[in-house]
């Protein structure tokens, strides 16, 4: 009778489709699998099962096998017959020990892990759902592997392996965020990333320079937003979020849908949220009660700016804002050869207010009555074509467009000054990629493509007294007669096995980057040059080794390079970094360096134990650094009012950054399990002799996890050590407001979250972070991090 079921399938095109919805379930518990990564070898697409652990198999077109693939289960390849024989139920055997599932991070295709040299942290949407991020900077500050510095609330700096801002890159469904305004401090741009819409995460550690391109030192961050589902027949399916978090009386509403035919589909979605001001942990270290306590702040009253009591010390006024995000894309897939798509993201926000500098203090004083970032507006445009059909020259090809429209602006006024300054950003942002997959014999795998990339810089500013609403020019931020930043580039990886157990990699990329600033107006500075203009090649590679034993035991060896292409903030950029310190221009600024060279260690011990252990030298030549500097032979300029310091920035020479991270995973019993994550790193300047900025103290997350029938929970602890204000980086050191005299101070929070499936379709979320309400400030960071915190979230699909 299934032999018959499989004919009629195979025979009558009509049915062929409905014989194509497939239902994935444990095979212990027949409770359905939510997130199974479902996908043939012969395609570049994959889809994914729902909560009903269903999916629909229609868009592979003809397949003669399909591989199911879930971090918490086997892995389990079957045929189309014997899916026929199942009546197209397919059961998965939980796995003592998780894996990370498909990556795509690594050459921009599917790719099994285990062949992957490169340490890659993988982000599931489950991971997503029972962590309630805030933020996607929350979200990678939840793996316990990424650490991330907040200057304010509204905000979120990633550092990985000790680089950070434009030292790493962001990556959204393939196209790279970074532009030519991303600064070498630290920046909040990857909150315009909406995580309630994240299909998964992927952090690729280490230089990824030869498949992204320049920025790529320390990682890459690479997000995939929710593709449209497709159906045999007119599927309409969708989620929605209601979260309240009582540390900044976070409200979140999150609604998504999504409608598939055979060959188009649909999926839209919009998030808002709103945050008050956050309230810190109230738990002070008895050496510096006053650590963090905001005492006074800013009012206008009546005209004049009145200095106020903060009725509670713990409130950080003013750092609440808004945010809205909204996504829709359009899949349209004719056949199993072409799969078409288009994208439009927009996020924006409301003023946020830069807290850092709000509670900076001139002669005891405030030193800013304002400081926000106006709205950040980001928009983008994206259309993709797939072509998966097997010719001499590729397997897949991929042709990615996209245009970016950003904006930002930073407002700020001196305290009892009517002069309010306002400096406007606009970046125009043009892309395309045409990337090749080409399966070679005896399973060697050549990734090769092109990238061309052009940016367009606008710089305006003004001033504007409030008391009599005239307004005057102020110098801007970046070149006012405009900025272009261009990249092209072409690269190759290559993938072969040199025996069953040992896999080699390797990769080569040729850029050319180029730009140019023009100053117009030199009533402010008067700068030495008219315009700038820069031009550099670069060449760079990878060379891997993987070897895979028994017992899951993996090592892998690479050796990396990647480079940084000076961009306009790097080249051009006027601004004060701190109080009495300015940055000017630099005309002679290039490109850095960095070499890598890495060794990972995994092994399974039984069926209770799991280890992991990565250690990382990374040398910087070239390395560009913010040290002091002269303008026309001066080493100080008078900047509002001030007698500033001139800094810029420039190539030190050689830096290096040497770093461990080690992951223990221990399972008592089949639903309590305990995972450990910490990472130890160093760097410092060999020609100063002084530490780097973005290299963060020793930290890490400890949990205990427990997961049973609709019912799942993990108790943990964030951690980190402390770091002395004699090691702290030179830049660190001038700003004496965000640290106590012994510098970053050590600190451990424990916080317990829990889900239950209250209904088939309805979920409760419930969670207490920062458990004993201690007050903590992550290293670097201009505001100290929440309280006790309790968050509530339900969530509901149809």
């Amino acid at each position: 009778m299934r032999k018959l079921v499989f004919s009629i399938c195979t025979l009558i095109p009509a049915l062929q489709a409905i014989c194509q919805e497939i239902r994935v379930l444990d095979a212990n518990s027949a409770v359905p699998i939510e997130h199974v990564v479902v996908f043939t070898h012969t395609q570049s697409s994959f889809v994914q099962t729902d909560s009903l652990g269903n999916a629909n198999l229609a868009g592979f077109g003809e397949f003669t096998s399909v591989t199911f693939q879930h971090p918490s289960y086997h892995s389990l390849t079957m045929t189309k017959e014997e899916l026929a024989n199942n009546s197209f139920v397919v059961k998965l055997v939980e796995q003592i020990f998780e894996i990370d599932g498909v990556v795509i991070s690594a050459n921009k295709w599917e790719q099994n892990p285990d062949e992957v040299p490169s340490r890659i942290r993988s982000i599931a949407p489950a991971d997503i759902e029972l962590q309630n991020p805030q933020t996607s900077a929350d979200m990678l500050a939840q793996t316990g592997e990424i650490f991330v510095q907040k200057s304010q609330l509204g905000g979120g700096s990633p550092m990985i392996r000790g680089f950070s801002a434009n030292s790493i890159l962001i990556v959204i469904d393939g196209v790279r965020m970074n532009n030519a305004i991303y600064r070498s401090g630290n920046l909040q741009n990857v909150i315009n990333i909406d995580p309630n819409f994240l299909d998964g995460a992927e952090v690729i550690f280490g230089p990824g320079s030869v498949i992204y391109g320049s920025d790529a030192l320390g990682g890459v961050m690479d997000f995939h937003t929710a593709d449209p589902e497709l159906g045999s027949k007119t599927l309409i399916k969708g989620k929605g979020l209601l979260r309240y978090a009582s540390a900044n009386n976070e409200n979140t509403a999150n609604f998504s849908i999504n409608i598939g035919g055979k060959k188009v589909g649909l999926f839209a979605g919009v998030t808002r949220s709103t945050y008050d001001d956050l309230r810190a942990g109230s738990d002070r270290t008895s050496k510096f009660p006053s650590f963090g306590k905001r005492l006074q702040f800013v009012q206008r009253i009546n005209g004049i700016d009145s200095l106020l009591q903060n009725d509670n010390e713990d409130f950080q006024r003013f750092s609440g804002y808004d945010q809205w995000n909204a996504l829709a894309k359009l899949r349209y897939k004719p056949n199993s050869a072409i799969d078409l798509k288009y994208s439009l993201h927009y996020s924006t926000t409301s003023n946020i207010p830069r807290y850092d500098r709000l509670i900076e203090l001139r002669n005891g004083l405030p030193r800013s009555a304002e400081w926000f970032y106006g709205p950040q507006e980001w928009l983008m445009h994206a259309a993709s074509a797939l072509l998966s059909t097997k010719t001499a020259l590729f397997d897949q090809a991929k042709l990615t467009l996209a245009y970016q429209d950003y904006t930002e602006s930073r407002v700020d006024r001196s305290y009892q000054s009517p002069l309010r300054r306002e400096r406007k950003e606009g970046v125009d942002v043009f892309s395309a990629n045409l990337d090749f997959d080409n399966s070679l014999s005896n399973n060697r795998q050549l990734f090769y493509g092109v990238e061309y990339i052009y940016n367009e810089v606008n710089s305006t500013a003004g001033m504007t007294n409030i008391e009599t609403g005239i307004s005057s020019p102020a110098s801007t931020r970046y070149p006012d007669g405009g900025s272009t930043y261009s990249s092209i580039a072409g690269y190759a990886s290559y993938k072969s096995p040199i025996s069953d157990i040992i896999t080699f990699s390797s990769g080569i990329r040729l850029s050319h980057v180029q730009l140019e600033s023009v100053f117009n107006d030199k009533s402010f500075f008067n700068f030495p040059f008219n315009d700038i203009a820069i031009a550099n090649t670069a060449i760079n590679g990878n060379l891997g080794f993987v070897y895979n034993g028994p017992k899951r035991t993996k090592i892998d060896l690479l050796f990396s390079t990647g480079f940084r292409a000076p961009n306009i903030d790097d080249v051009g950029k006027v601004f004060d970094s701190a109080p009495g310190n300015i940055v000017v221009p630099n005309e002679n600024l290039k490109p850095e360096y960095s070499y890598n060279f890495e060794l990972g260690f995994r092994r399974t011990f039984g069926n209770s134990l799991e280890i992991q252990a990565t250690g990382f030298y990374t040398m910087l030549d070239n390395a560009m650094v913010r040290r002091d500097f002269t303008f026309n032979g001066q080493d100080s300029l008078i900047y509002d009012g001030v007698l500033s310091n001139v800094e810029a920035i420039v190539n030190t020479g050689e830096a290096y950054i040497l770093g461990a991270t080690g992951r223990v995973h221990i399972r008592f019993e089949k639903s309590v399990e305990l995972e450990s994550n910490y990472t130890l790193t160093t760097g410092m300047d060999r020609v100063s002799n002084v530490p780097l900025r973005h290299v963060p103290p020793a930290f890490g997350r400890t949990s205990i996890n427990y997961s049973k029938g609709n019912g799942k929970a993990t108790f943990y602890a964030d951690y980190q050590a402390k770091r002395s204000f004699e090691d702290l980086a030179p830049s660190e050191q001038n700003k004496p407001h965000l640290y106590t005299s012994d510098g970053a101070l050590g600190w451990l929070i424990f916080s317990l979250k829990g889900s239950y499936q209250v209904v088939n379709k309805l979920q409760l979320d419930i969670g207490i972070e920062n458990i004993l309400d201690k007050h903590y400030r992550p290293y670097a960071s201009g505001i100290s991090a929440a309280g006790r915190n309790f968050i509530v979230a339900l969530r509901g699909n149809f």
